[in-house]
């Protein structure tokens, strides 16, 4: 299965870059994992957005925006552990 990483701003590849690099693979299905621990304006709004202008510019590509990462109660399993690591004697 292909994977691609993708940032919103300041980085590359753009999330638009990588979906069409997906498309040029073919790929029919795409699901987008917001690695995100907190459900910002960023998560909110513009990924949303984003997600909707990408689906009308691929008609072919069925996109499937997942619930951000930080509200999966294994990640919050996990970093309470972690963070219970740090403070124990």
């Amino acid at each position: 299965m292909p994977v691609r990483c993708a940032y919103l701003e300041l980085c590359a590849p753009s999330l638009a870059a990588a979906l069409q690099e997906l498309a040029a693979l073919d790929m029919r299905s795409v699901t987008i994992v917001p690695l995100f621990v907190g459900a910002g304006r960023h998560v909110r709004e513009d990924l949303p957005r984003m997600v909707q202008e990408l689906g009308q510019a691929y008609p072919h590509v069925q996109l499937r925006l997942q619930a951000p990462i930080g509200e999966d109660a294994r990640m919050t399993a996990l970093m309470a552990a972690i963070a219970s690591e740090a403070i124990s004697p």
